[in-house]
């Protein structure tokens, strides 16, 4: 009997959290295969990401969350890194948030 190699696909999880509406999609070895918009984080986001077999996932949001959406974003069973200024990275960003 063979054995075949077979090397899993890296699934992500992505929130942007705008002014104005939140958008996520999961992303399959760096491609997008699914998304959605809504108002706020909300059932249709965790939805989304619930749907597939994430491994990990990033936030990004240029506003405050408010408490319900944090919570529904720390229930997800996978590790979502919150991107910020204050994130230890090894390169510089040249953006600030007024």
């Amino acid at each position: 009997m063979q054995v075949q190699n077979k090397l899993r696909s890296m699934c992500h999880f992505v929130i942007d959290a705008g002014n104005t509406c939140v958008k996520a999609a999961v992303l399959v070895d760096g491609m997008v295969t699914d998304m959605c918009r809504s108002n706020s984080v909300d059932a249709d986001v965790i939805r989304l990401a619930s749907s597939h077999d994430v491994s990990c996932g990033i936030l990004s949001s240029v506003r405050e969350l408010d408490p319900a959406e944090l919570a529904l974003i720390e229930s997800l069973p996978f590790r979502m890194l919150r991107l910020s200024a204050s994130l230890p990275l090894p390169i510089r960003i040249g953006y600030s948030t007024p």
